[in-house]
């Protein structure tokens, strides 16, 4: 099994997330799977472009999965085999929203809290990509459903699938149109009760107790 790790960004990642990163590759390592790592410095802020760039050359690199982890979150050390393991379309990472400790980085199905308390997996209708493992059968499928979003770029196919879009009037971001077009192929998207993330501004965003510590 093979998982790629996707970090773009157009900075110096955050120590702490470094660190727990690595842990979790190391992991990953030890207990058997594959795992391509680098992180890309695109000097862009524009995260649809960066995103579509990695999609690209996780394309070519027959990885299983793509899990990608935005450069100021930090995650439990399990994470890259835990969330593998459920062999899911999308699964992805708990993550508190900086402003909002209240709010988590997805649009969740039903209780979140009360799911955590019952240590249950969390339906959700869309996910951040903070801390999310994406299959790459789903990836291959959404190809085929939108061939209108195909385009070139220095000589090499790249897909439109992180691009916002417009529905009911409201503006979808890079992150969450990718679930909604994820949806559109039939895609389940999840959240992983166990993985609770520090999502890290002037301090750690985070749960202290619950799950396991995102810290190294």
């Amino acid at each position: 099994m093979r998982i790629m790790v996707s970090c773009p960004s157009n900075r110096y990642p955050d120590w702490d997330m470094m660190a727990t990163l690595h842990q979790a590759i190391f992991v990953a390592l030890h207990q058997g799977y594959m795992v391509d790592f680098r992180v890309p410095n695109f000097g862009t802020s524009n995260m649809a472009f960066a995103r579509q760039k990695e999609l690209a050359r996780f394309l070519k690199t027959g990885a299983d999965f793509l899990f990608m982890v935005d450069d100021d979150v930090s995650v439990p050390k399990h994470t890259l085999t835990r969330l593998a393991s459920h062999d899911k379309d999308i699964v992805g990472g708990v993550v508190r929203k900086k402003q909002k400790m209240c709010q988590v980085c997805a649009d969740v199905v039903g209780s979140l809290d009360d799911n955590l308390r019952k240590k249950r997996m969390v339906r959700a209708n869309s996910v951040g990509t903070g801390c999310t493992m994406v299959k790459r059968a789903l990836v291959e499928r959404m190809i085929g459903h939108f061939p209108e979003l195909e385009y070139d770029l220095n000589g090499e196919t790249h897909y439109g699938l992180f691009m916002p879009m417009i529905v009911d009037r409201r503006i979808i971001l890079c992150d969450y149109a990718f679930c909604e077009r994820a949806k559109t192929v039939g895609a389940e998207i999840w959240l992983d009760h166990e993985i609770l993330c520090t999502h890290w501004g002037r301090i750690g965003f985070g749960f202290g107790q619950g799950g396991e510590d995102a810290r190294p």
